[in-house]
């Protein structure tokens, strides 16, 4: 029994490497979505990851007010924006590091039009960082707020090993029509192996490859996004793992189902401008929300969220305030379509060509 299970992954996995030529090109893409588009888009996005703090205050003549807010090490993000205004255009603001030196201050002066100034850190220290509101000879009301900014070329560089993942794992529906074109299938159904044995091993096998496959591609992107928790990354490769099976299991039941690879194409088309952009691999949820919460709330369900999101978490570009929700939903996705991908191949895998 598990011999034969093994045998159908191990010639899933050699199958999978015949094809050098799609390997390569998809290799040559990765790099050079990385190398091209990343960069560029890094440059032209700034995207505000979390609110670190946020209010207003109405300052008497001669008074000030100061606010105070945390800056974690472990937040990862790569710089902070602290946005400040005065409503009568009047008084003064001093940014304070979390040591206490001046790290920058402006002035309000109406005569200008200098109402609100945006202050910009690169890399800021963790700690506690104050705020310091002053009013002139006359009362003045300010308000501020201070956000995390995204490192959009990380962030990318996560999200295009979790897209690499998912397109090598769904490669097997291909393999499936041109077994089925060439005859395979006979060979297959002859192995001393159950049909049942059968699926679950080409499940895995698919799953498995794809993992294979993309492994160099994600110490590739270790590399480039350059930090990591240890404990935090191999819950998220575990995730990884799951969610690479259950898109195998995916992708036969949808090949089984539709017998017909040119209608199987667009399906997989579709699903991967539904799945793929209808996720956080490329967008992070923050900017949906702000350009279309029903967009952000479908992306919060979305399995490629879950694992893109675990993914940058074991690599420091976000946090998670609770890991265990999206390596449940993980989870539910590899069982959900392990079994359904094992079950309907058991029930509808035939003998002799498609049509």
């Amino acid at each position: 029994m598990t011999n034969g299970l093994l045998l159908v992954v191990e010639r899933d996995i050699r199958l999978f490497f015949q094809y050098k030529f799609m390997i390569i090109m998809r290799s040559i893409w990765f790099v050079s979505q990385i190398a091209l588009f990343g960069l560029i888009a890094s440059g032209m996005i700034s995207v505000a990851s979390h609110t670190l703090i946020q209010g207003s205050v109405h300052v008497e003549a001669y008074q000030s007010h100061t606010f105070m807010f945390q800056v974690n090490a472990t937040s990862g993000f790569n710089s902070m924006l602290v946005n400040v205004s005065s409503t009568q255009g009047v008084g003064d603001v001093q940014v304070y590091f979390p040591n206490g030196s001046l790290a920058k201050q402006e002035h309000f002066e109406p005569t200008a039009n200098n109402f609100s100034y945006q202050l910009s850190f690169d890399s800021p220290s963790p700690g506690v960082w104050s705020v310091k509101f002053a009013s002139a000879s006359a009362p003045a009301d300010f308000s501020m707020g201070a956000v995390s900014l995204l490192d959009y070329f990380r962030y990318y560089v996560a999200g295009l090993s979790i897209m690499t993942l998912y397109s090598a794992a769904l490669f097997i529906g291909f393999d499936i029509y041109e077994e089925a074109d060439h005859g395979v299938f006979e060979y297959l159904l002859s192995l001393p192996v159950s049909r049942r044995q059968l699926a679950l091993g080409r499940s895995i096998g698919g799953g498995l490859r794809a993992f294979i496959y993309v492994g160099p591609l994600i110490a590739l992107s270790l590399y480039v996004i350059g930090s990591i928790n240890p404990l935090s990354l191999l819950v998220a490769l575990f995730a990884l793992f799951l969610f690479a099976f259950g898109a195998s299991g995916m992708s036969i039941a949808l090949a089984v189902l539709i017998k017909s690879s040119d209608r199987f194409d667009i399906v997989m088309g579709v699903l991967d401008a539904l799945i793929v952009r209808l996720s956080t691999a490329m967008y992070p949820l923050a900017v949906m929300q702000v350009t279309n919460p029903l967009y952000a709330g479908v992306a919060s369900l979305n399995p490629i969220t879950f694992v893109s999101d675990l993914f940058r978490w074991g690599t420091t570009i976000i946090s998670l305030d609770n890991p265990l929700l999206p390596v449940l939903g993980v989870v539910v996705f590899f069982g959900f379509f392990t079994f359904v991908g094992v079950t309907i191949y058991d029930k509808l895998i035939e003998g002799g060509g498609w049509r």
